[in-house]
């Protein structure tokens, strides 16, 4: 990720979660579906592939890898104002807690009273809203073990 200005984030990878295209230009570049294959750089998501027997490359993975290969970009833009701008949080977990504190997380954001941390990424970080026990809870042993 990286600063454009002051209301744009370029970053080297997709989110399927909320985007726009250019489809002219996507269509030009072939995806195919593909097995995580192990590498130096990718070693964790084989192991992770392996323990969950899910081998199978996310799409946002490959069109991550294709972006990169061509040099394109995403660029994520919350507007010209600050007042005007848009925003996209993703929590990975929604316990209970998390939904009651939604309003105050709302305002929050709208007064851009936002921890560095949180800026220009779209998951919940844990200085915004800390999910750490969830994400600890849900943990399987193997993998709590091999830290992924």
């Amino acid at each position: 990720m990286q600063r454009i200005d002051q209301f744009s984030y370029l970053f080297g990878k997709v989110s399927s979660r909320l985007f726009l295209t250019d489809l002219a230009k996507l269509t030009r570049f072939k995806f195919d579906l593909a097995t995580v294959k192990p590498s130096a750089k990718n070693h964790r998501a084989y192991t992770r592939a392996i323990l969950t027997g899910n081998r199978w490359e996310f799409p946002e993975e490959i069109m991550s890898n294709t972006m990169q290969e061509n040099q394109l970009h995403r660029i994520d833009c919350w507007g010209d104002h600050p007042e005007a701008g848009c925003y996209s949080l993703h929590p990975e977990f929604k316990p209970p807690r998390f939904i009651e504190a939604l309003p105050d997380l709302l305002r929050r954001v709208q007064q851009d009273d936002l921890p560095t941390a949180q800026r220009g990424r779209f998951n919940v970080h844990d200085d915004f809203f800390d999910l750490s026990a969830e994400r600890a809870a849900t943990k399987h042993p193997v993998k709590k073990l091999l830290g992924i």
